[in-house]
């Protein structure tokens, strides 16, 4: 038999177990694309955002970024594109607010609004989210992934609520109003644009985290209770289990396919 046979005959064909890896491949590849393509679109935005002189608004700066537990400063940037304020930057962090809204909000509306961004801020809101989407791209086939970041999504939310309540001089009412006056923004923007925010998707956390506001009655919890915390290990652990399952069947369905080119590779070599 000659060279050109027999390397015919040691080239299987793909297995099922294969072909659905290699398409498990292309779909991470994509998402990743896409979100590695919303990080550059996300820098480009800062990069051509205005910088804000903090001297300038009608709260003092200094005052809430201490109060909200952080050590140094955070720069301040305007953007035209944004329909609510936003924070960008895993080491250098920002706050991106949107041009017009000093004019739509009152000073103490906006220094709930601005702790709100700075709780983000502290607790690296931003690091979190993006290892929460590479997750959730390595798992996009396991709705249990989905679920757990559409959880922890709101979490969190809710934790910078509790933070800025717990930090601001204002009244509830007056957060309350301030938190109905972004959701204002973003619906009209949206209405407007068609861009969605995953905030404000559902009509039901709006009204939550509005409850949740204006409940004098509520005991506030800036961090993380015990019970959140074990619940979060568990995640983690079933999570890490899952991973090390895929992981170890993975590697277990190539090296049977191995062993099984190499079982015909010999066969092809004797005859």
């Amino acid at each position: 038999m000659s060279n050109e046979e027999s390397l015919d005959v040691v080239q299987p064909p793909l297995s099922l177990q294969a072909k659905i890896m290699l398409c498990w491949a292309a779909i991470v590849l994509g998402l990743f694309g896409r979100f590695c393509w919303n990080l550059w679109q996300t820098r480009r935005m800062v990069a051509r955002a205005r910088p804000v002189d903090p001297h300038s608004l009608p709260v003092d700066w200094d005052d809430l970024w201490q109060r909200a537990g952080l050590r140094r400063p955070i720069r301040l940037v305007a953007g035209p594109t944004l329909a609510s304020p936003a924070v960008s930057g895993f080491f250098q962090p920002v706050v991106i607010l949107p041009q017009d809204l000093l004019t739509s909000v009152t000073p103490k509306q906006l220094a709930w609004i601005l702790l709100h961004e700075l709780a983000h801020i502290r607790r690296a809101d931003i690091l979190v989210a993006a290892v929460q989407k590479l997750v959730q791209i390595v798992y996009f086939f396991n709705p249990a992934a989905w679920l757990a970041n559409w959880a922890v999504d709101q979490l969190r939310e809710y934790a910078c609520d509790d933070e800025a309540l717990a930090a601001t001089k204002t009244s509830r009412r007056d957060c309350g109003e301030g938190f109905l006056s972004i959701v204002e923004r973003v619906s009209r923007r949206r209405a407007l644009a068609g861009a969605p925010l995953g905030m404000f998707t559902g009509k039901t956390f709006v009204k939550r985290r509005l409850l949740r506001i204006l409940n004098h009655h509520r005991r506030l919890r800036p961090r993380l209770t015990i019970t959140a915390v074990v619940i979060l290990l568990v995640v983690a652990y079933l999570f890490g289990i899952a991973g090390a399952i895929l992981g170890y069947s993975t590697f277990a369905m190539y090296l049977k396919e191995g062993r099984e080119v190499l079982k015909r590779s010999g066969k092809s070599d004797s005859d």
